[in-house]
């Protein structure tokens, strides 16, 4: 309950937007008005940004506007919830969920008065936080990183909830409603325009379709070269009859039309 009384302590207060003059190598803290160090935003590196394929925070990358035509898209499907809960998924591992659903956030930070959430519930992948540089804390031996940040990238920011140990033993549907709950209370606290859930697999944990069946949209990635026709397949059995689904075809080569 801590950390939702420091997030609600957040919600309600004006955060002071930097401009990023420089890339620095690891994140910086950046002070809010009217909060304390630890309630400080973490200025994120563009250097280790761009490295982790997280682009859509800059309106000049090629990249970019594949991620705003998919916001767009995602944006019509939820036009009637003031507050949208948007699903990441994909059939297997490797096929760049936890990318996509950075991008995603970013790029939704970037439409007027954006209040993003961005949740990691993919235990088994590469943690959101470690991918855009925040640094371990704590002593030597239960070095660890807090389970929610207001990350700061060129005056955008994105809030990225990351649940502790307590989740990454999750193996069930029970499991899966327990953090629904969480963030739940997490998305009351903040009150954010949009939330976007990373989630697991769809083929390898039961806890991604529970998760899933919760959003008013889901997004399933589909790899080229790696997805076969009967995950897909098998995909859509789990998601059952929800309509606000958008397949996205992910790794696809430069082609030179």
């Amino acid at each position: 309950m801590e950390i939702i009384a420091r997030a609600l302590q957040r919600a309600r207060s004006t955060p002071q937007m930097n401009a990023i003059g420089g890339l620095p190598v690891q994140p910086e803290r950046v002070a809010l008005v009217g909060d304390e160090q630890e309630n400080a935003a973490v200025r994120l590196s563009p250097s280790t940004m761009m490295a982790a394929r997280i682009v859509a925070y800059d309106t000049n990358h090629m990249a970019t506007r594949p991620y705003d035509v998919l916001r767009n898209q995602l944006q019509s499907l939820i036009q009637d919830d003031r507050s949208g809960l948007i699903a990441v998924t994909a059939p297997t591992m490797g096929c760049g969920t936890t990318t996509v659903a950075a991008n995603l956030a970013f790029s939704f930070a970037r439409t007027p008065s954006a209040n993003v959430l961005l949740v990691d519930a993919n235990a088994g992948a590469s943690s959101i936080m470690a991918m855009m540089g925040f640094p371990l804390k704590g002593p030597p031996g239960k070095m660890e990183r807090p389970e929610l940040i207001l990350a700061d990238i060129g005056g955008m920011q994105v809030h990225v909830f990351c649940p502790g140990n307590s989740y990454e033993k999750a193996s069930g549907k029970s499991d899966a409603m327990q953090l629904m709950r969480r963030i739940d209370a997490l998305r009351r606290a903040l009150n954010p325009t949009i939330t976007i859930l990373d989630l697991p697999p769809m083929l390898t944990t039961d806890e991604s379709a529970a998760l899933a069946s919760e959003a008013q949209a889901v997004v399933l990635l589909l790899a080229v070269g790696q997805t076969r026709l009967a995950e897909l397949e098998a995909c859509r059995t789990y998601l059952g009859t929800k309509s606000n689904v958008q397949v996205v075809l992910n790794k696809c080569r430069k082609h030179g039309l």
